[in-house]
């Protein structure tokens, strides 16, 4: 499978209700496939599918957290972020960042 069948394939299984997802939500998808193909062992496309969701999850927790905190410590309504080489503006009350401040 090609990188590019591979992304495809992730955005497809993602739930329907979430798209469009979220610019910067892209950028950590792309970067994760990136790292998933970027590497010298030969892995089956199973095992690329397990170490991509396992990266993924890694990444998102992060940046929540990240993104949380910051919200959080500054009393904020949003918060810019580069990632990538690109700058994202998210506000608190996006969907994307929203869960983040009604769970307990």
């Amino acid at each position: 499978m090609t990188k590019q069948e591979f992304k495809e394939q992730i955005l497809n299984s993602i739930d329907k209700s979430f798209h469009p997802l979220p610019p910067l939500f892209l950028a950590i998808i792309d970067e994760q496939v990136d790292n998933v193909f970027d590497t010298d062992e030969e892995l089956t496309d199973g095992q690329r599918r397990a170490d991509y969701l396992y990266a993924l999850d890694l990444a998102t927790n992060a940046l929540k957290g990240l993104l949380k905190g910051a919200i959080e410590a500054h009393n904020a309504n949003q918060v810019t972020l580069t990632y990538r080489g690109e700058t994202y503006v998210l506000d608190r009350n996006t969907k994307f960042l929203g869960h983040l401040f009604t769970q307990s």
